[in-house]
């Protein structure tokens, strides 16, 4: 159900995922649109080539997706080149199970440099310059956008026993 909601909250924000479909009744799931052609699912964009002006592009567009979602209060948790689908010339994430809100998570901002790292390791790969720090400076990764979170673990509250 979270990533249910997640997916939903992040279609409403204009992020590029795959459009929800629907929430099973029975608990066992939900149901998002097919991304492929037919029967062939789009590929992950991990396994896919591109040349160095796409992949420059493309690098450019996440990092908007990316400041989207954080426009939508949401840190995705565990993006990479495996959870983004390449389709009709375009990125498409996929899998929110750890997404996380900024709001709450007290790790939101560790997870966010953790996601640009690791989309930044594929897009070297592909040839693509990419300077971490002054992409999470550009998506106002700091201190003024994670205020809110707990900077101390708050104390126990006593059992009487």
């Amino acid at each position: 159900a979270q990533e249910w909601e997640t997916l939903r909250h992040l279609f409403d924000a204009g992020v590029t995922v795959p459009p929800p479909v629907e929430l099973l009744g029975d608990g066992s799931g939900y149901r998002m649109a097919f991304v492929g052609d037919g029967t062939t699912a789009a590929p992950r964009l991990e396994s896919v080539d591109l040349d160095r002006p796409v992949a420059e592009r493309v690098w450019d567009e996440l990092v908007a997706e990316i400041a989207r979602m954080l426009d939508a209060g949401r840190v995705h948790g565990d993006l990479s080149a495996y959870n983004v689908l390449w389709w009709r010339d375009r990125a498409v994430l996929i899998d929110f199970s750890q997404t996380v809100e900024i709001v709450t998570h007290p790790a939101a901002r560790e997870l966010l440099a953790r996601d640009v790292r690791s989309l930044a390791s594929h897009f070297r790969r592909q040839g693509v310059r990419v300077d971490t720090e002054a992409t999470l400076a550009r998506l106002g990764a700091d201190e003024r956008l994670f205020a809110h979170q707990a900077t101390r673990v708050p104390p126990r509250r006593r059992t009487l026993e």
